[in-house]
């Protein structure tokens, strides 16, 4: 579920062929579906080679980058001119703080700098106290950034990387616990903390498996065991886990895949009648 950067070459070739004028790429640093990660370093080679913009979108993955042992991952993010991270994810903020990184601050200036009369006596005087409504389209804003801080603060950045990484071996718990378990298919395998995977035992339709996981994730939430949501890949319908709770243990996520098991095991007689 990457991008194809032979596609991504031919798409950008045909383009120019019927007079448009290509300008961005955008890569996926871990996507909030899968986790997935798109080759950055030949995606910045290809931007560069046809003069486009390479932004990355780490809205949920970006947080990777400051696990030291899992950072590789998202080799060549460095290489982008943007990069979208949202801390109300794996920072483990409220909802409404976010952030977009540019390489080159003159970028955001020149496409937002005001010059309002009433702004005149307020220009910068230092880089380190930029006024902020001259890089993004927002003339005043929330302090969103404080509460980020603040963690950041309290916490320690070797905390964070903790948490981070549980999130990331939680998933691969789920994984393994899964695969000694018959009947259950793992369609995306464990990755930034995601897996998805689905109970399927043999003889069933798809539309009946679609229906079967559908009820294991209302079952399991009301049964208060877990929230296994559902998603498509690839037309199929899957539970997908998201394990990033740093106070989750990998016992409990244990438990947690037995306790699905046996919620499929209960429902399979209703479909096979």
């Amino acid at each position: 579920m990457r991008i194809s950067t032979a596609q991504l070459r031919s798409a950008i070739e045909e383009d120019k062929a019927s007079g448009k004028v290509p300008f961005l790429i955008v890569g996926n640093a871990g996507t909030t579906n899968t986790g997935t990660v798109d080759p950055f370093p030949e995606l910045a080679a290809i931007a560069k080679e046809e003069n486009l913009w390479l932004h990355a979108d780490g809205a949920y993955g970006a947080s990777a980058l400051l696990c030291k042992s899992r950072r590789s991952i998202l080799n060549g993010v460095e290489l982008c001119d943007s990069l979208s991270w949202d801390a109300h994810k794996w920072l483990f903020q409220t909802y409404g703080c976010g952030m977009v990184l540019v390489q080159n601050r003159k970028n955001l200036t020149s496409s937002f700098g005001t010059t309002a009369e009433y702004t005149q006596d307020a220009a910068e005087t230092a880089e380190s106290l930029p006024n902020f409504w001259n890089y993004g389209p927002e003339l005043t804003r929330p302090a969103r950034a404080m509460k980020l801080w603040f963690s950041f603060q309290l916490l320690g950045l070797d905390a964070i990387d903790d948490a981070i990484n549980h999130g990331f071996e939680l998933a691969e718990i789920a994984q393994s616990s899964l695969e000694r378990l018959p009947d259950w298919e793992i369609v995306s395998s464990a990755q930034m903390g995601i897996i998805c995977f689905r109970y399927k035992p043999s003889g069933i339709s798809a539309t009946s498996l679609d229906d079967l996981n559908t009820k294991i994730s209302q079952k399991a939430i009301e049964q208060n065991l877990a929230a296994p949501l559902t998603t498509r890949l690839k037309g199929a319908l899957v539970l997908r886990m998201c394990s990033i709770h740093p106070g989750l243990s990998g016992e409990e996520m244990v438990a947690i895949i037995d306790g699905l098991d046996q919620i499929a095991q209960s429902l399979l007689p209703s479909v096979n009648g």
